[in-house]
């Protein structure tokens, strides 16, 4: 089974004209962006030749603007690089299958054992010091638990900055997001 994939490059703006339809063997996940093997080849149809694009192998590879941008709204501030292990252990459990909402919602005893071996050969962790602070609200059903559920799951850049408001709002557990994002939180948010 061959599964037809519209994908286009990780920018915050695109068109139907940059879009590309390749095909592959692999189902992949769509939540994160991510790297994709290609390659150019032709079939025949009608006999006619026509060129495909045949997508090989992958790898989830969130761009380090969306996780600095989501570190942002918990009040963190990094510099995310793809070139840091704990970048590439964290893209390789996502590739594996899992999401960042997995990541978070894992037992205490699970998530400290996948933070010691992610930060195990970092000295400046980037990416785990926000997850902290987004399972501290998340577990602990805090205001804006919702939201920070909602961004670990898609973690689109434009979502992430449209959500960025420059003060902690008091009313989303001290989160950087906009006031506009409170009737998504819940009715139960709206009580003052």
């Amino acid at each position: 089974m061959y599964y037809e994939v519209t994908f286009y490059k990780a920018v915050n703006r695109v068109s139907k004209a940059d879009r590309i339809i390749g095909f592959t063997s692999i189902d992949i996940a769509d939540n994160y962006s991510a790297n994709l093997g290609l390659q150019a080849a032709t079939i025949e149809v009608f006999g006619q030749r026509m060129p495909v694009t045949l997508i090989r192998n992958w790898e989830v590879s969130i761009r380090p603007c969306e996780l600095n941008h989501f570190a942002r709204i918990v009040g963190q501030q990094t510099r995310v690089r793809t070139d840091s292990a704990e970048y590439k252990f964290v893209m390789g459990g996502l590739t594996a299958g899992s999401s960042l909402l997995d990541l978070i919602d894992a037992t205490p005893e699970r998530y400290n054992d996948l933070k010691a071996r992610g930060t195990a050969s970092t000295r400046n962790p980037q990416i785990f010091p926000a997850m902290d602070e987004a399972r501290r609200i998340i577990r602990g059903k805090r205001r804006g638990y919702n939201i920070l559920r909602y961004l670990l799951l898609r973690m689109r850049n434009e979502v992430l900055k449209a959500q960025y408001y420059w003060e902690p709002n008091s009313r989303l557990s001290n989160l950087n997001l906009g006031y506009g994002c409170i009737p998504f939180d819940g009715s139960s948010q709206l009580r003052v």
